[in-house]
């Protein structure tokens, strides 16, 4: 759903420009930092016996993307300027 959204904003920009390689290298490393933190998640609720261990993972995720985008914010800020990052 998340990439789905980042299409269609693309899509809609009105300026298109290219992705820079440490951009996207800056990206693919953020997803496979959450992708670790759900599975860490998912198997530490499963070592708890919590139930709905993949809805928990999700939801710490979620909370932890939010985080992050604020957090990062300047640095995607530096990246749009082509500036790199900050």
């Amino acid at each position: 759903m998340a990439l789905g959204g980042l299409y269609v904003h693309q899509r809609r920009a009105p300026v298109r420009r290219k992705t820079a390689g440490s951009e996207a290298l800056f990206y693919a490393g953020l997803a496979v930092a959450l992708l670790a933190l759900f599975w860490t998640a998912a198997i530490g609720a499963h070592f708890l016996g919590l139930p709905a261990r993949h809805t928990l993972a999700a939801a710490v995720t979620a909370v932890a993307a939010v985080v992050a985008s604020y957090a990062l914010r300047p640095v995607v800020e530096g990246f749009a300027r082509g500036n790199g990052p900050r």
